[in-house]
């Protein structure tokens, strides 16, 4: 919870207004709240498959990314980058290695379905909270609406890329146990995707004001970050390991 919670400070200092305040602190809680419910998203049908079919299953936090969540916060307010740009994971979960692939790709689809449900219902939430709302910035009022976007923008970004089809993604568990189920929640995902995060209508999605970042700025650091990602993948996956029976180092053999 703790992990969480300085996750949730990077990502509210994202926003250049955040500062000293009570409205700020709302924000902040707001942030925490909503990671943590897309978290328990996640980790409440994994717990649940765990039991069930009898499988070990770990959480972890991984505080050496927030050295990653530190160097996008800096490039976004240098850059003056608006939303921003942060990804970085907060908490792992790790299935036992050689789980039959019925078994994993079952537990991993139903959590990426759940985190879908979730997030339209923060959507739906978020929206009746804007209607009642009516102008106030009370505390209450910052705080839901904060946990409520987060919850919105997480839980679809969470399900859309980790339905990527890779090896290290729980979509490649999916779509290797049931292409169908891979491209519905893939499918849905996308929707609300395109539909929530991407909407170019006035007042909504990341489009939605193209005034705040120039193009060039924007393709500019896209390409940055997207080129960091994979130099920073390819050298996990190609770097050369050292035998522990002191032989000469070898490559990682290619997956099978």
């Amino acid at each position: 919870m703790g992990f969480v919670l300085v996750t949730a400070l990077l990502y509210a200092f994202l926003d250049p207004t955040f500062g000293l305040s009570l409205s700020s602190l709302a924000e902040l809680a707001g942030l925490a709240v909503g990671l943590g419910v897309v978290t328990l998203a996640w980790a409440v049908p994994l717990g649940f498959f765990s039991r069930r079919d009898h499988f070990p299953l770990t959480v972890r936090a991984l505080p050496a990314t927030l050295l990653v969540g530190v160097a996008c916060v800096l490039i976004s307010r240098l850059a003056d980058f608006q939303p921003g740009y942060l990804y970085g994971l907060i908490v792992g979960f790790y299935l036992a290695h050689g789980l039959a692939q019925a078994i994993e790709g079952r537990a991993k689809a139903v959590a990426v379905g759940t985190t879908l449900v979730v997030a339209l219902l923060a959507w739906i939430g978020l929206v009746v909270l804007r209607a009642s709302a009516a102008g106030g910035a009370d505390f209450d009022t910052v705080l839901l609406q904060s946990a409520a976007v987060t919850v919105v923008v997480a839980g679809l970004e969470n399900a859309v890329f980790a339905m990527l089809p890779l090896r290290f993604m729980p979509g490649a568990s999916i779509f290797s146990w049931n292409r169908p189920v891979w491209v519905v929640l893939m499918a849905i995902g996308l929707f609300g995707f395109v539909h929530v995060l991407l909407n170019p209508a006035a007042g909504a999605g990341y489009l939605a004001d193209a005034t705040r970042t120039s193009f060039f700025t924007t393709v500019a650091l896209l390409a940055l970050f997207g080129i960091t990602s994979v130099l920073f993948w390819a050298y996990f996956r190609f770097r050369r390991h050292a035998a522990p029976n002191g032989h000469p180092p070898t490559a990682e053999p290619p997956p099978a």
